[in-house]
């Protein structure tokens, strides 16, 4: 069989990854089982029963997220796990086998470790792993296979941090994406970030020719933005320097309320047509909810304090059918293999919240 995971971990540490066996009654483990089949070493890579590949193997980074693929062929005892696509360990041993403890007995547990009584102080505070998705395949995946799916796996992470972003630049971004697709979270935050500065001079440039009175200049403004910058962005920025007196200049701080205090009749027009578009799409996006789409595909991302570490008890079980699936949190919210959260992907590249963009 072949496990695919997608998760991120906050602190880089020893802790356990993936448990077959020892979690309760049902999954009783044998006194010469291991607490975890799977386990991640101090360094962050990702092997078995000590073995973790070379010091040049692929690693898990802290505030990351990755693909961690493990084959398991109880056949031959064998034993490989990868970390994005790249081969990370590989082993051969007798423990591998059908009847042992590698061998999926209907269920498993992710991030699963045995209290320690004697450790007070070790309560896993501050410790968190994010499960975006788990999948269980009933054959052993080879490397290429591996690879496309991690790199499907990152194209639905990028597809979901586009949908992160505020409405009015999803459009834009997500072309850029089609275009020139962003590798990482950094990348794609960066571009939002120029997106967003590029707005800004355009409606500064705006806002002035408005306060000057000059309308002719502000049409040319407008014009000239085409295609760079949209009405919709235009109508959603804030001017950082806000009048309350109108002696001092144009009260309020959007491009709405200077259109309509010079009385600019073509930019007014321009930003209330903006706004009647924004507001069929808030009605479109609702629907689809109340249709109950996002019910049982779009779940928010299960995060485990204390994960995996020793005191911590903390785990996602998870039932395994036979065939490709995906997999149940035990309380009722779907882990599916399209795990979509829209208010944490692009915060997560840099600590902060998306709607601050």
């Amino acid at each position: 069989y072949t496990l695919s995971l997608h998760v991120k971990v906050l602190d880089i540490e020893a802790r356990n990854l993936v448990s077959t066996t020892g979690w309760d009654q049902w999954s009783a483990a044998k006194d010469t089982d291991e607490e975890a089949q799977v386990c991640i070493s101090d360094a962050g890579l990702v092997g078995s029963l000590d073995a973790f590949g070379d010091a040049d193997a692929p690693g898990m980074q802290a505030g990351t997220w990755h693909s961690v693929h493990i084959t398991v062929d109880t056949v031959v005892g064998a034993l490989r796990t990868y970390v994005d696509g790249e081969s990370a360990a590989a082993l051969n041993s007798s423990k591998v086998g059908k009847d042992g403890q590698f061998a999926l007995r209907g269920r498993l547990a992710l991030f699963f470790a045995m209290a320690d009584d004697d450790d007070d102080d070790d309560d896993g505070a501050g410790t968190v792993a994010y499960v975006r998705g788990v999948a269980v395949h009933n054959t052993v995946l080879g490397p290429e296979a591996v690879k496309r799916e991690m790199l499907v796996l990152r194209k639905m992470l990028m597809q979901d941090a586009v949908l992160a972003a505020p409405r009015h630049f999803r459009v834009p971004l997500a072309e850029a994406q089609r275009q020139a697709p962003a590798k990482s979270l950094e990348e794609l935050r960066k571009r939002l970030l120029e997106m967003r500065d590029n707005v800004h001079k355009v409606a500064s440039a705006l806002w002035a020719h408005l306060e000057s009175d000059d309308m002719d200049l502000a049409a040319v403004e407008l014009e000239q933005a085409r295609g760079t910058v949209s009405p919709m962005q235009l109508l959603h920025w804030r001017n950082p320097v806000t009048m309350t007196d109108e002696v001092a200049g144009i009260p309020g701080e959007s491009l709405l309320h200077a259109a309509a205090f010079v009385g600019d009749l073509r930019t007014l027009e321009v930003l209330i047509e903006a706004a009647k578009q924004e507001a069929a799409l808030c009605a479109e996006e609702q629907a689809v909810q109340s249709a109950g789409v996002g019910a049982a595909q779009v779940a928010n991302p299960v995060p485990l304090p204390g994960a995996g570490r020793k005191g911590s008890n903390a785990s996602v079980v998870a039932s395994v059918p036979n065939g490709s699936q995906t997999a149940p949190h035990p309380r009722g919210r779907g882990l599916t293999r399209k795990t979509s959260f829209f208010r944490m992907v692009l915060a997560d590249a840099a600590g902060e919240d998306p709607d601050e963009l």
